[in-house]
């Protein structure tokens, strides 16, 4: 059998209809409306880096042809309020064709939700298009304003949990009935953040700051979509955010996903997925030999790393500014740098693979690890971003090689003949965290202890 996949582009909130019916098995609001017969390309660009906000950016280009997008122009879609609508990227994979909509928990579907941010027309009498931007909640929820001063003292979750709560009231519900924010985090930190926000205070700014006060990583925010029996049936639009706390930066143990990609020669082992087009660096981007981390009110306290700097030369970090509460939490962070990121590594630093290099070399067996290619990647367990990678592949001069990489990118493109997924990946023993007794990221006196 063949393992087959694509694409479907919905776009809309809940409209009148209510009862289980409002949310479909793939997880969108059932009156959402399909576009995907006009969808002449797609784009979806997800980021994850330490110490940053992750964030999502979806571009398609519609089929205007028959003028139904034309904006006043008396089609079906005239009058349609684009910025007032979600927009949702749906999976399919299967073993039949056309493939099914992957459904089942959140996590599987959509692979993206989130509000229309730009609306772009264009026709010249030969061709028209309409061609709509989308962004992550989090992105768009950034240029949102505090209304009031607050101060929020806690670990990283708690903070975020309630910064983001004074912001409900203000949540687009597409139709719902209910706003929500909903938090978690993987892994836990000493570090205590108090963070002070001022009436006018955006929230994009106090994200950054706290981000970079934990060194983590906050995987791309995602919009999920839910009918409840409470209160006699809600229709919920949740905005759900994950954070990769710096002492446990890896999603889960490997042995339990292990996903391989394999580009030596030859047939594919049953569980492997195929790629093309890698691309291996020195990579020196997170090389620190000095750290001086200061808090706000704190003093300034610093980390060396000799041995790097007379290997490689140095480099030096500095942040200053950041809402610890003790100089003890900045010395921690600063020795975490320079004990974490102190070698220059050669790795795979970037991959590609396609539909239909699934579809004529992937076995029927690979298709639960094919899948995670298309589970959200703001999700905590299933997604691919962040979760351990291993590449194999045959180099010049038939040298066999493995790298353990962890995707901090993940780009998807989408035509209607087919489509890519490019990875851009980092090491991950050292961008990750080390488990014990695994083989791919715990092997003692190979692998460092993160």
């Amino acid at each position: 059998m063949t393992i087959y996949s694509g694409w479907d582009i919905r776009i809309g909130g809940y409209g009148g209809t209510s009862g289980s019916s409002s949310v479909t098995n793939y997880n969108v609001p059932a009156d959402s409306i399909d576009f995907t017969s006009r969808v002449m390309s797609l784009k979806v660009d997800n980021q994850a880096y330490l110490g940053k906000v992750g964030r999502t950016t979806t571009q398609v280009v519609l089929d205007n042809s028959d003028g139904a997008l034309t904006p006043e122009g008396g089609g079906t879609y005239a009058s349609k309020d684009w910025f007032a609508e979600p927009l949702h990227v749906i999976g399919r994979m299967g073993t039949s064709d056309p493939p099914d909509i992957l459904t089942g928990a959140t996590s599987l579907n959509p692979y993206f939700s989130g509000p229309i941010n730009d609306f772009n027309f264009f026709d010249d009498g030969y061709k028209s298009t309409v061609t709509l931007t989308a962004v992550d909640w989090g992105t768009f929820f950034s240029r949102f304003t505090f209304q009031a001063a607050a101060t929020e003292t806690g670990n990283l979750n708690t903070v975020y949990a309630n910064l983001t709560e004074d912001m409900r009231p203000f949540l687009p519900l597409y139709g719902a009935d209910v706003g929500a924010t909903n938090w978690s985090a993987l892994g836990g930190t000493t570090a205590s953040l108090s963070q002070t926000v001022a009436k006018g205070d955006y929230l994009g700014d106090v994200s950054n700051t706290l981000i970079a006060a934990d060194g983590g990583t906050l995987l791309p925010p995602i919009a999920s979509w839910v009918w409840s029996t409470s209160g006699g049936g809600q229709k919920t639009v949740r905005y759900d955010g994950y954070l990769i706390l710096r002492d446990n930066l890896t999603v889960t143990d490997p042995l339990s996903y292990p996903l391989i990609f394999n580009g030596t020669t030859g047939a594919l082992g049953s569980t492997e997925l195929p790629f093309r087009r890698l691309k291996l660096e020195f990579n020196d981007d997170e090389f620190v030999t000095q750290a001086e981390i200061n808090r706000t009110s704190g003093t300034a306290q610093y980390s060396f790393n000799d041995t790097g700097s007379t290997t490689w030369g140095p480099k030096s970090v500095s942040i200053s500014g950041l809402p610890l509460t003790s100089d003890t939490d900045s010395l921690s962070y600063a020795q975490w740098f320079t004990n974490r990121f102190n070698e220059v590594n050669f790795t795979p630093s970037s991959l590609e693979i396609t539909g239909s290099m699934i579809e004529s070399k992937c076995a029927d067996g690979a298709l639960e690890y094919v899948k995670y290619l298309m589970y959200a990647t703001g999700n905590s367990i299933r997604s691919i971003m962040w979760r351990p990678l291993q590449i194999k592949w045959t180099g010049a001069g038939g040298t066999s090689n493995t790298k353990n990489v962890l995707a901090n990118r993940v780009t998807l493109t989408a035509t209607p003949t087919d489509w890519k997924i490019k990875l851009g990946t980092v090491d991950a023993v050292t961008n990750g965290a080390f488990i014990l007794d695994s083989t791919i990221q715990g092997v003692l006196d190979t692998n460092k202890v993160g």
